[in-house]
């Protein structure tokens, strides 16, 4: 088991907590698999992001993946995004978090879909996925980059496991504003990815999630009731967000595009 760095433990511990009653949270699965436009989709792919069924659908071209080729997704989460990416293009997946719960929930899923023997999930972060030099043809990773506590270590990472000539694909928000959550607050992700040794490709704004956003968080003030008392203690950091980023706290509109506006990014590996 990899040793979890000390600045990461009491995040790890949150993420733990959460992923953990993410099995009783019925409710929180209905709100984002509703708004994003899951339904269609195995009831095993629940991603807790942004990332609607048309932006997956648009990620999944961009990677271009063929039959055979490996994925690696870093920040997996309960591998939800990178399981359909393998299921739909028949890769092998390489999820990598730091979360052990969320590793487990995702081993779950994989053996659900059947897809459990070309998959494997492993302890990892942005700072060091833990994955040898050129291990991937391809990196996927999905509204989680901008936590890192160094974001052009985790670009210089993210190269460092992709074989000449792959792709990385992420979603992520620039900062316009400062959020105290930010270790490192990126205005622009192009000069991090060209000092990496990365060619960016196409740099898109997703317009259209400042609405699905303020959705989901109205869902889920509007059920913190029943959230509570499916999944208890770990879900209150998700219902301060809710309240927090549409500036219901501090009066700051953190979901507006000037303060912070959601980015899908298409880079390739020099």
């Amino acid at each position: 088991m990899e040793i979890i760095a000390p600045e990461l433990q009491q995040e790890a511990h949150s993420f733990n907590q959460f992923y953990a009653a993410q099995e009783q949270g019925h409710t929180l699965k209905a709100i984002f698999r509703d708004v994003l436009g899951y339904d269609e989709f195995p009831p095993e792919i629940v991603p807790y992001s942004f990332v609607s069924r048309d932006d997956l659908t648009r990620i999944a071209a961009l990677l271009a993946l063929r039959e055979g080729q490996v994925l690696a997704d870093i920040a997996c989460g309960n591998g939800s995004i990178g399981l359909w990416l393998a299921r739909q293009s028949g890769a092998h997946l390489i999820g990598v978090d730091y979360a052990e719960a969320a590793l487990t929930l995702a081993r779950g899923k994989a053996q659900a879909l059947g897809l459990s023997a070309r998959s494997q999930f492993t302890h990892g972060s942005f700072a060091d996925t833990t994955l040898k030099d050129q291990t991937a043809d391809a990196v996927v990773s999905i509204d989680a980059i901008w936590l890192a506590s160094d974001q052009q270590q985790a670009c210089d990472e993210l190269a460092r496991i992709l074989r000449p000539g792959g792709r990385l694909v992420f979603t992520s928000w620039e900062q316009h504003v400062p959020m105290a959550i930010v270790k490192q607050p990126v205005t622009d992700y192009r000069p991090l990815l060209e000092r990496a040794g990365f060619t960016v490709e196409s740099y898109a704004y997703l317009e259209h999630s400042e609405v699905l956003m303020k959705d989901i968080y109205e869902r889920i003030r509007n059920s913190a009731g029943t959230l509570l008392q499916e999944m208890g203690e770990p879900v209150k950091g998700l219902i301060g967000e809710a309240h927090f980023v549409p500036g219901l706290v501090d009066g700051v509109n953190y979901l507006a595009r000037e303060n912070g506006p959601h980015v899908l990014v298409s880079a390739q590996r020099v």
